[in-house]
């Protein structure tokens, strides 16, 4: 939280942000929806996000394909990368982005899209409400045996 606040912009976010943003959207959604981590952190690292159950780690071949997967997302926890403003830019999903990594709007249409919150902090109630309406639009169009996910990025 201090590197953002200090201008750095290669760090890494810290994993309890993450699952905490990812309990706060299911929760609203009131399921408890997959969750598909794209990362080049290996597992070891990743195991507070895997360890939430109905979370995967993707692995993909190249890089194109990890982002345009990436825009396919219901909703983005973004990290604080390209790929993640990438896969915003192209998928036009609600985005949770750590306090201070926003670098510039990508959705000036609609600002209950693109958010910022920090550790420990509750995402906005306007946020949660447009992300559970979407997912229920989505799931109300879905086959059975589709789902709808949360993608983070997790750096």
């Amino acid at each position: 939280a201090a590197a953002a606040a200090n201008g750095a912009t290669n760090f890494r976010l810290p994993m309890r942000w993450y699952t905490d943003v990812i309990a706060q959207i299911r929760e609203a959604v009131g399921w408890h929806m997959p969750v598909r981590v794209f990362s080049d952190g290996d597992n070891e690292q990743l195991i507070e996000i895997l360890g939430l159950g109905n979370a995967e780690r993707v692995i993909l071949v190249s890089a194109i394909c990890d982002m345009l997967s990436f825009a396919q997302s219901t909703v983005l926890v973004a990290s604080n990368s390209s790929y993640s403003a990438w896969a915003s830019y192209l998928g036009r999903m609600p985005v949770v982005w750590f306090q201070g990594t926003l670098r510039a709007r990508l959705y000036y249409d609609n600002s209950n899209t693109e958010i910022q919150t920090g550790l420990d902090e509750t995402i906005e109630i306007d946020f949660l409400e447009h992300v559970r309406q979407i997912v229920g639009r989505k799931r109300a169009r879905l086959l059975p045996s589709q789902e709808v996910e949360v993608h983070a990025g997790a750096r």
